[in-house]
């Protein structure tokens, strides 16, 4: 690999690409939020049946746009790079997965810590108040310690989730960007 693509080059240019599909996903968590929360506090049916229509819209906005801007990106070094092959671009797919996850989960720990903080206290007091009568005390009291240590369970639980998905995602694009000439061997 070292005599195709430099790897400080490719550990470059992942960090580049991780940093502009991180940012896209930001990007669309912050519009569903958005949306959220314009459309929350609405009573009707129709206005509540608008937003989670919209909340999937979004969603699946946001898959679409992750896999073809890894699409995008693969194909960009294949262009660079016309010696890169299948291995090549799966591990430069690895490595945006790995920056792209750092990204969208430095922005989540933030939105915990820093931005929405009271938000996530509340849902989780809520969740323990509807189910404190299925619960003993002990377990209770699990649940209250584990509340301080929600951010860090947010971080790795995210980071696995994210880096996982971009991991699978990079094999399934990798087996055919570039494409295989079966003839020529």
């Amino acid at each position: 690999m070292d005599e195709i693509i430099p790897r400080s080059l490719l550990w470059n240019k992942a960090g580049k690409s991780g940093f502009l599909l991180g940012i896209m996903t930001i990007a669309f968590m912050l519009a569903s939020s958005l949306s959220g929360t314009l459309l929350g506090g609405a009573e009707s049916f129709g206005s509540r049946m608008l937003g989670n229509f919209l909340g999937i819209l979004l969603w699946v906005a946001k898959i679409v746009s992750c896999i073809l801007l890894m699409r995008y990106f693969l194909k960009r070094l294949v262009a660079e790079y016309p010696a890169a092959d299948n291995a090549h671009t799966l591990k430069y797919g690895i490595r945006i997965a790995l920056f792209s996850s750092l990204i969208v989960v430095a922005y989540n720990i933030a939105d915990v810590l820093l931005i929405h903080p009271d938000m996530y206290a509340d849902s989780i007091r809520q969740m323990m108040e509807q189910f404190s009568s299925m619960m003993d005390s002990n377990t209770l009291e699990m649940m209250e310690k584990m509340t301080g240590r929600m951010p860090v369970y947010v971080f790795f639980v995210l980071f696995l989730y994210n880096f996982v998905w971009g991991w699978i995602l990079s094999i399934i694009l990798s087996r055919n960007i570039p494409s295989r000439d079966p003839f020529s061997r």
